[in-house]
């Protein structure tokens, strides 16, 4: 029988068996100490299949199976939630108008389906390899977009409630659901481009960093600018309560003031019993929204590049993980075991 080139080369004992440790491919069961032409005690699958490299055309074929399956559910997620992403904007005026404070709660139920279909598929794809359950980190990609994506889930209800009791708990506790977020997104990436290397595929390998790079820096941008957002609206209200309503606003600008009247150095407005000043003709304000107004295009722009470049790269994942799992049914069904390439031990 020829030597199958993809086969491990691995150290034999004195008596033919495995000298190193391998984990079986279907239940992560050591094989040390094993010959290479019996069958793991736990499960009985052939030995010899767990001496294959680590590409998924060798792996245990329900779990590549199970990647595939996986991306079905993230692909429906994404569908599922552009299009109640595009109603999202008239439930919540609705849900303003309604129940007046719960505007976010309304936009994330509408976006629950998406998301509990999205996480289905997700934690199908973060399914444990067999073959690597010994070799798990703690903080591994793969535990990582599972948690992430379970905050995620809870992040909007969690965030109104806590609201309610304090608005700086609040803003705290959301800038670690963003990190988390972040973590978690750069994690699927991280992970996917793996799996594409042990295809191997390194075309769609390099197609997933790519959008990785892209999404973190949007993801990273929006939230540096929400937190100066943030910190821009916390002045002014402080702003705001800290001057007593005691004067009447003026309500012309210099150009336009009333012939003898004195020089407009500032405008006053008030508020509900609330006065706030500023240097007439300050531009902080336009040119605050302005600026804010144009990045939120570009977001939009950007995100919707993103959101079609990920769904032809989820797309294509599904495709390979389907074709990887048709080779690891036909090599797992054939009969004959390729021998492995065998190195002395280090005592012989």
């Amino acid at each position: 029988m020829t030597t199958n080139p993809a086969a491990l080369e691995v150290r034999l004992d004195d008596h033919g068996g495995l000298a190193e440790d391998i984990a079986c491919r279907k239940c992560g069961y050591n094989l040390r100490g094993l010959r290479t032409e019996g069958v793991c005690p736990e499960c009985g699958t052939a030995v010899g299949r767990s001496l294959y490299g680590d590409f998924l055309r060798y792996c245990d074929p329900a779990w590549v199976k199970t990647l595939a399956k996986g991306m079905n559910w993230i692909l429906a997620g994404i569908i599922i939630g552009v299009v109640t992403g595009c109603t999202g904007g008239a439930g919540t005026a609705f849900g303003s108008m309604r129940f007046a404070r719960t505007p976010d709660l309304t936009a994330w139920a509408i976006a629950l389906p998406g998301t509990l279909v999205a996480l289905i598929g997700y934690w199908l794809v973060t399914t444990r390899d067999p073959a690597h359950s010994d070799k798990e980190k703690v903080l591994s990609a793969r535990r990582l977009v599972r948690v992430a994506q379970i905050v995620g889930l809870l992040a909007g209800p969690a965030l109104l409630l806590i609201r309610s009791i304090s608005i700086t708990f609040a803003m705290g506790l959301g800038a670690v659901g963003s990190i988390v977020s972040l973590g978690g997104t750069i994690a699927i990436f991280v992970l996917a481009r793996d799996l594409a290397l042990r295809i191997p595929d390194e075309k769609l390998a390099r197609s997933t960093r790519g959008l990785m790079w892209v999404v973190t820096v949007v993801i990273g941008l929006s939230f540096v600018f929400g937190v100066i957002g943030a910190v821009v609206m916390s002045t002014m209200v402080a702003g705001r309560a800290a001057t007593p309503s005691r004067s009447v606003p003026i309500n012309y600008s210099p150009s336009s003031a009333p012939s003898g009247a004195p020089a407009l150095t500032s405008v006053t407005v008030t508020t509900k019993g609330i006065t706030t000043s500023a240097p007439a003709g300050t531009p902080f304000l336009p040119t605050a929204t302005a600026g804010f107004l144009a990045f939120a295009v570009a977001v939009g722009v950007v995100s919707i590049v993103c959101l079609i470049w990920g769904i032809r790269l989820f797309g294509a994942y599904r495709r390979a993980f389907l074709e990887q799992a048709a080779a690891a049914e036909r090599i797992w069904a054939s009969s004959a075991t390729a021998p492995p390439i065998a190195r002395p031990s280090a005592g012989a």
